[in-house]
């Protein structure tokens, strides 16, 4: 407890192997140094694991990923408030839910194979809940959550009914909710011994205790203490010794001056906030994506404690960057990298449930936001009101109507998060912008041209069989991998004698330009053999598929051919080289079709038809119908089809008014194929009734290849007449729906009608076919050209700007509703957006409409008047500087938390803050130039009796460094420690954290953070959960850790490279010896070191010198001293 102020089990020992004392014991140990030294570690096997507390790190993991579903899923049968308690079981308390129901214990600590619950949500006996399996993801919790013990914080056997509603003004009456003053020092009988007004308030607990504060701390004690503090990196040697002797009143502040302005002290400090924002590289879940662009937000942080950022500017940044003005392009960046925190928490990207993932997304924001700035489980309202504080449920999702209306996803099979461009200087913003432009211009130009050959395309009669068309005989094999392609996919073979035939029936005989389609890439043949048959033989041609198709980088024109009334083109692999591709072959007429000559028509304007016609554009739309181009023939723009998807549930109704009574050939237009339907329910509504006529749309229409006639019927010109077609008992292919014609067939209906009576009036455009072709080759060549330059233009542009993580406001922003239960598709009452009203003074920020609200609640949580926020950081600043925070919770200031040791001294601190511009540097050079900071570590037998804990800080916290500044120090000492700040340390190609292996060399902070994979040396040594907020990391003691110092390969080479280099930099053993101390403890070895390390060199092989002392190396680094500061 209290950041360990007293030494672990097994530590005592440990330190007295290190200074053996007495020649007798120093004869006595004779044997192997390493043996003797290097086994101390294994004292440490039998020490029990010390943590602060019970694991704060596994009660948040119940209370974000276990006590939701329990509540949402479980309680309506399994709690006190069950109106039918099920099966004898009740799962809202720790109690019952280990005592289980009538089938035996539903959790058992630590055995998921014995708990009933975890079989029954996987389905193996019973099936809960019963209204659909939980996914894998919630069961893989459930099974990770009793594998750690169960660890559940809801004490009693039975929870007692809620209260209704929340009683926020008695809520206020909380210390931490209540506004923090300047407070006035006391005075004790100490004040001679104090330096600094934070001394007064630490001096006056003493009295009542009668305690009495312990020595000052040497200076050797002094910098090694404040280096790893304000640095994580260990003094070295010249930099001890010129503290030790500087004879200047103040060399202790300029050591801490100087450590505050060193570049490392961001990166340590860094590193603190980077817990609190639960950094990683990578998402976290099934998949666990590589973030890609994280270590901005890591270089952001380390960078903005540099430059001693004022922390309600920070709060600003992570929360709203990309709403604040900036004038320079350099602050924007920063602004907009900031914001990366709401994006890093750990996510199921590929979560089908789309709206779920989306809640949950704000719901981990919303978490993390309240333990990182108000020290609030806010989290913990998600389903119901807050258990212990006064946060009603309401408030819960005010908040998250503020995040809903937040943009963080982009929705797919597998989602992925915002991303957003940096801002440029503006000579680069201009450079880009212009090559915007260009390409836009000519994208537009492209889609233009691209328009005009769709429409003059229409004109001819174009054929085209796609590979699902052909015959194929050999070894064909089907892919869609290599774009582009026409169709769903191609066909490819190599070698042997296989063949793709193509085989045509043309409606118009004449001469037409073959083409054929292929995807190009580097494994396609140079020489694939395609033969055409055609009127006067057959031709073939050899295509290089390796180069791109010129004709919209997707055909190749082999030539033109005179055909009768069929054509075929075969694609062949013998004789060839590579892989052949087989997609579809195209023939395009050399000519147009006229109706008048032909009696046909393939695409028709309704204005040149007789009759009336209504085309599917001016019909009324029932259910969702598919706009198609696909096949001819067809009138207007096209024609529409079901979908083969909603049967009975999708109608097309025509209206028209006729310009005459009298009789109507009614006529439906649609393309025939085998694919359509054989009985399209058609009815004709008319004055004398209503007819349903059954078309068979596999056959060609019977009028001119367009229409088929349903019959004939009498209309009145002052009723409107309806068709409507359906596809009501429709199982067996698409309905097509096109146009309806009524041609009049009664001469008082001509009289007064059209005149057109019966004739397929279809007009032919004056152009010469040749020219209409002309046309579409010469628009195919443009196209292809401007295809080329878009294509250079895109591969000559500019860098972009790197695309960073991010979020955006919503399009559609607004309030949102309380989830009853926390369930996403249970809504009810609304909830106005808005922040905690427990902790608002006065009125709670109003919120326009338009916007998410993300600046309103910034704004909010960086006021001074906000009783939470300062409070909580001056108490992380604290915690990192003695090891135990004023309040020891320091992620929890609830009711749950602990009361702080020195509220006074607490509130005078956040005043401070405040006061001097909310500046972190400036309040922990106050607290570190505090006498109570510079205190030793040792104490006596009346301390450790009155205050075990050491709560009223009468000496300084003995603490083992963090798993980062372990790594760092063993590398320093190695010489190996690369100091290059900033930038991506993940390995350039990486993909996946799955056998990930980690370099070596760079500090600590730097090493990937992968949620699935940690480094081992951070795994043994108490690494947070990057899962999770924690401002709080466990401080362990475990074998495991010896034996990292033992076995670690890690470890083994970096005192192999300690040893080179003391050998190398030092003449004399003795000198070596006092060489290794001061470099990795801090202080020379005492005589009795030097004599045992002498002794055990003096007994090795001259053949295994290094290896000796490779082994001195690995066990003055498995020290005790090693890893911990006094």
């Amino acid at each position: 407890m209290g950041g360990e102020p007293h030494p672990p089990a097994g530590a005592a020992a440990e330190e007295a192997h290190d200074r053996p004392t007495g020649g007798n014991q120093v004869r006595r140990q004779r044997k192997r140094f390493v043996q003797s030294v290097l086994g101390l570690i294994c004292l440490c096997a039998n020490s029990t694991v010390f943590a602060e507390e019970p694991d704060a790190a596994a009660i948040d993991f119940f209370e974000s990923k276990i006590r939701p579903v329990l509540v949402e899923h479980c309680y309506e049968c399994h709690s006190g408030d069950s109106k039918q308690l099920r099966g004898g079981l009740r799962v809202d308390t720790r109690n019952l839910i280990r005592e289980g129901g009538d089938s035996g214990p539903a959790v058992v600590p630590d055995d998921p194979g014995g708990s009933l619950l975890l079989e029954a949500m996987k389905y193996e006996s019973f099936e809960m809940p019963p209204d659909g399996k939980l996914s894998a993801e919630v069961i893989a919790d459930f099974e990770k959550w009793i594998s750690m013990g169960a660890p559940d914080p809801r004490d009693g056997e039975a929870a007692a009914p809620a209260e209704k509603g929340v009683d926020i003004e008695a809520g206020r009456e909380f210390w931490s909710f209540r506004p923090f003053e300047e407070q006035i020092p006391p005075t004790s009988r100490f004040e001679s011994w104090c330096l600094s007004e934070i001394d007064r308030f630490i001096a006056a607990g003493w009295e009542s205790e009668g305690l009495t504060p312990s020595p000052d701390a040497e200076r050797r004690t002094l910098i090694r203490r404040a280096s790893f503090h304000l640095t994580g990196l260990p003094p070295s040697p010249e930099e001890i010794d010129r503290f030790v002797n500087d004879p200047a009143p103040d060399a202790y502040e300029q050591l801490i001056d100087r450590l505050l302005h060193s570049p490392h002290f961001g990166e340590r400090w860094g590193r603190h906030w980077l817990d609190i924002a639960r950094y990683a590289d990578t998402t976290g879940g099934g998949r666990s994506l590589m973030y890609g662009q994280a270590w901005r937000y890591r270089d952001y942080v380390i960078e903005s404690f540099n430059r001693d950022k004022p922390y309600d500017r920070f709060i600003m940044e992570q929360l709203a960057g990309d709403l604040l003005p900036y004038n320079d392009y350099r602050r924007g960046q920063e602004q907009l990298v900031a914001t990366g925190f709401l994006v890093l928490g750990p996510s199921n990207y590929e979560n089908q449930d789309k709206e779920q993932l989306r809640m949950d997304v704000v719901d981990e924001q919303i978490d993390t936001m309240g333990r990182a700035f108000l020290g609030m489980t806010i989290g913990c309202a998600r389903c119901h009101d807050h258990k212990f504080d006064p946060i009603p449920t309401s408030d819960y999702y005010a908040l998250a109507g503020i995040f809903r209306s937040t943009h963080t996803l982009i929705h797919d099979n597998v989602s992925t998060w915002v991303k957003q461009p940096l801002p440029v200087d503006p000579e680069t913003r201009a450079i880009l912008d212009a090559h915007t432009a260009e390409v836009a211009a000519l994208t537009a130009e492209i889609a233009q041209r691209r328009s005009e050959l769709q429409s003059r395309r229409a004109q001819l009669p174009i054929v085209t069989l796609d590979d699902t068309e052909a015959d194929f005989t050999g070894n064909w094999s089907s892919s869609g991998g290599v774009k582009e392609f026409v169709g769903e996919g191609y066909r490819y073979a190599s070698g042997g004698s296989a063949v793709a035939s193509y085989a045509f029936n043309l409606k118009y005989p004449g001469q037409y330009e073959v083409r054929v389609s292929y995807s190009p890439h580097g494994n396609r043949s140079t020489n694939a053999r395609i033969v055409v048959e055609h009127l006067d033989g057959q031709s073939e041609h050899r295509v290089n598929q390796q180069e791109p198709p010129p004709i919209e980088q997707l055909y190749l024109a082999l030539g033109r051919y005179e055909f009768s009334s069929t054509a075929r083109v075969s694609i062949l692999t013998e004789e060839t080289e590579g892989t052949v591709i087989a997609d579809a072959v195209q023939l395009v007429p050399l000519f147009r079709v006229d109706s008048e000559s032909t009696g046909a028509r393939i695409v028709a304007d309704p204005e040149d038809l007789s009759g009336v016609v209504v085309d599917d554009t001016a019909a009324e739309l029932v259910g969702e119908w598919k706009d198609s181009t696909y096949l001819k023939s067809y009138v207007g723009a096209g024609y529409i089809h079901d979908e083969r998807m909603g049967q009975g549930a999708k109608q097309v109704v025509f209206r028209t008014d006729l310009p005459a009574s009298g009789e109507y050939d009614v006529r439906l237009s649609y393309n025939h194929a085998d694919s359509r339907a054989s009985r399209v329910p058609v009815k004709i509504a008319y004055p004398g009734g209503e007819e349903t006529v059954f078309v068979n749309q596999r056959e060609e229409p019977n009028v001119d290849g367009l229409f088929s006639s349903v019959g004939r019927f009498q209309f009145n010109n002052d009723q409107t007449a309806v068709v409507t077609v359906s596809n009501e008992g429709v199982d067996d292919g698409y309905v097509i729906v096109d146009a309806v014609q009524f041609v009049p067939t009664t001469k008082a209906a001509v009289a007064d009608g059209d005149t057109r009576v019966g004739e397929s009036s279809a007009k032919s455009e004056t152009a010469d076919a040749m020219a209409l072709l002309e046309r579409i080759t010469a628009l195919e060549t443009e196209l292809s050209s401007m295809d080329e330059q878009l294509k250079a233009l895109k591969e000559n542009a500019p860098p972009q700007p790197p695309m960073v993580l991010s979020v955006q406001e919503e399009a559609d922003t607004g309030d949102y509703f309380v989830c009853i239960r926390g369930n996403v598709k249970n809504l009810g009452e609304p909830a106005p957006r808005g922040v905690l009203t427990v902790a608002t003074q006065g009125d709670s920020p109003e919120i326009p409409d338009g916007v998410s609200g993300r600046l309103e609640l910034a704004r909010w949580i960086a006021s001074p008047e906000n009783p939470l926020t300062a409070r909580v950081m001056v108490n992380r600043i604290w915690h990192h500087l003695f090891g135990a925070g004023i309040v020891r919770t320091v992620d929890n200031f609830g009711l749950p938390g602990e009361r702080p040791s020195h509220p006074e001294l607490l509130d005078h601190l956040a005043a401070r803050f405040v006061e001097q511009g909310w500046s972190v540097k400036a309040m922990i050079r106050e607290i570190m130039l505090s006498r109570t900071y510079r205190l030793s570590g040792a104490f006596n037998e009346t301390q450790r009796a009155a205050d075990p804990e050491n709560r009223l800080l009468s000496h300084q916290n003995r603490r083992r460094l963090d798993a980062e500044e372990i790594y760092d120090s063993l590398l320093s000492l190695s010489g190996r420690l690369d100091l290059t700040a900033g930038g991506d340390s993940v390995r350039p190609g990486t993909t996946s954290e799955y056998g990930y292996e980690f370099d070596v060399g760079r500090r600590g902070v730097y090493q990937p953070v992968l949620r699935n994979q940690l480094h081992e040396l951070f795994e043994a040594f108490d690494f947070p959960d990057p899962n999770l907020s924690q401002g709080r990391r466990a401080t362990s003691t475990l074998s495991t850790q010896a034996l990292f110092f033992m076995n670690s390969p890690l470890v083994v080479s970096q005192s192999e490279a300690a040893a080179h280099r003391v050998l190398h930099d030092a003449e004399t053993d003795e000198e070596r010896i006092d060489l290794l101390y001061r470099r990795a403890l801090g202080r020379p070895p005492t005589g009795d070191e030097v004599e045992i390390a002498l002794d055990f060199l003096s007994e090795t092989d001259s053949g295994d010198l290094q290896q000796a002392w490779v082994s001195l190396c690995q066990a003055v680094i498995g020290t005790i001293e090693f890893r911990y500061t006094e």
